[in-house]
Order: structure tokens, then sequence, then C-alpha cells
């Protein structure tokens, strides 16, 4: 059941969501749907249509805590409490964006040792998170952390 909860939010700092969507440095209405994986899934209201967006929980968080700085500034509220972050200001869009295509070049290559992967499957291992790295690596790799390289999600096992 969606949560359909509209919520503040400010960023003061152009940023991509968890699917790498550009949204600019500003001031927005955010419908929360849902809390899935650590991250939280809903959409930007803007100009009224409804943009959806899935940001991680860090940066939603951080968002709402500069969206009630901005707020209390604009009330006038003097709490030493409050949060103190700078309002936003309208930066200018980056001269190039990571797309799709090169993300996906970038996923090709295993992230422990920057190689480039191995075609053969029995080379490469997928974890439940749907990353690969090299066999060898993330056998290296789970000795030391026991969480995925890139997105931290917790490695029960590599069978």
């Amino acid at each position: 059941m969606p949560l359909n909860m509209k919520v503040y939010l400010c960023t003061d700092t152009n940023l991509l969501d968890a699917n790498e969507q550009f949204l600019p440095a500003g001031k927005y209405y955010f419908i929360i749907k849902s809390f899935i994986d650590n991250n939280v899934k809903g959409k930007i209201i803007n100009n009224g249509s409804k943009i959806p967006y899935e940001f991680r929980f860090f940066t939603f968080m951080t968002m709402m805590a500069k969206a009630q700085s901005y707020l209390a500034r604009r009330a006038n509220i003097r709490n030493k409490n409050m949060p103190n972050y700078d309002s936003p200001v309208n930066l200018p869009k980056p001269k190039f964006l990571l797309k799709k295509k090169i993300l996906k070049k970038l996923k090709e290559e295993c992230t422990i040792c920057l190689e480039d992967k191995l075609d053969c499957t029995a080379c490469k291992k997928r974890l439940s998170c749907g990353h690969e790295f090299h066999l060898d690596c993330i056998k290296d790799w789970i000795k030391i952390n026991k969480s995925c390289p890139n997105c931290r999600k917790k490695i029960n096992s590599l069978d």
C-alpha cells in the first residue's frame, strides 16, 4: 500500500537519484510512495507534473533537514537546536551527465580490481544485489568485508 505522504525537500547541490536521474538544486514537494531497500521511492511535484524519483535514505534525510532549516529561517524561528543549512540557489546544470550507456560500460568492469570482467561465466560472480565481480576478487573481498563493494548490501554467502 503506497504511503502517499507529501514532504518538503531542499537540496543546495545538483544531485543524481538512486537511478542516476538528475535533480537540480532547489526546493521541491515530494510524494513518498514507499521505502524499499534503504531507498525512498516517490514523485517530485514540479510545475504540475509528477516525476518519479528514488532517493537513497541518507540523501532523503539530508534534503528533509535542509528543508526544515529553510522553513525555520522563513518563519524566523531562532533555536540553536534547529538545523542550519544554506538555502538552495539555482546552480548551473552540469555540462554532462552520466548516460545509461556510459553506466552500462562502467558496470562491465570489476570494481574491486578495476579490470574488465571476463566473458566466461565460471570466472565471475553475480551477487544477490545484481552486481558482478571476478570470482577471485569477491572471494578476497568477503574475507575483509561482508557487504557488496558497490551498494553495501549484506553478503550472506557466495552460493
